[in-house]
């Protein structure tokens, strides 16, 4: 879990994630990342993935990376280079209206296809030769969030309801002038 706030960088290391290297056909490792109650979710943003991670030589073309924000896959890399790829901060964006006030579940899935695998062999399976590291600095960065805010209605002042009813003056005073104290 990643408790996060406006203009936060924080790292997959921060949420417990460890790096070890992945010989199978689907790496997956998700976390949580709760944002403020107030947050607002819109296409002001995005929350940026920098991703440190590596692949071996020997993959398919089609191999992909894709993450996924509450339950919906929301971007997805392509990992082309079949001579394997090393993947220092690159930044994928995550738009800010797949997120949501309070807990949301990050999930972070790579497709690593070789052509061996069509085949389906077990025996021929090479389970000692890595085909995926994710490592702990891999970075969450949390942009400026814009917020929600509620204020009083202050419609009620011209009505008619208690106490605004009769003709006696109502003085309010204000602690402070923010809006927190409005």
């Amino acid at each position: 879990e990643i408790k996060a706030d406006a203009g936060g960088t924080y790292t997959l290391g921060e949420a417990g994630y460890t790096a070890r290297s992945f010989s199978g056909r689907l790496f997956r490792t998700n976390f949580d990342l709760v944002l403020p109650a107030d947050f607002y979710p819109a296409e002001y943003a995005t929350i940026d993935l920098g991703l440190h991670a590596a692949t071996s030589p020997g993959l398919n073309p089609q191999s992909q990376l894709l993450v996924r924000v509450n339950g919906q896959i929301v971007t997805s890399l392509p990992m082309r280079d079949t001579d394997g790829e090393v993947f220092e901060d690159r930044r994928i964006e995550l738009p800010m209206r797949a997120f949501r006030p309070g807990r949301n579940q990050i999930e972070i899935l790579a497709e690593l296809e070789k052509a061996s695998d069509e085949a389906c062999v077990y025996s021929d399976r090479d389970e000692t030769a890595p085909r995926f590291i994710l490592l702990e600095n891999t970075e969450i960065r949390v942009p400026k969030l814009a917020r929600i805010s509620r204020l009083p209605d202050l419609s009620v002042f011209a009505g008619t309801a208690y106490p605004y009813r009769n003709d006696e003056h109502l003085n309010i005073y204000a602690v402070h002038a923010d809006s927190r104290t409005l």
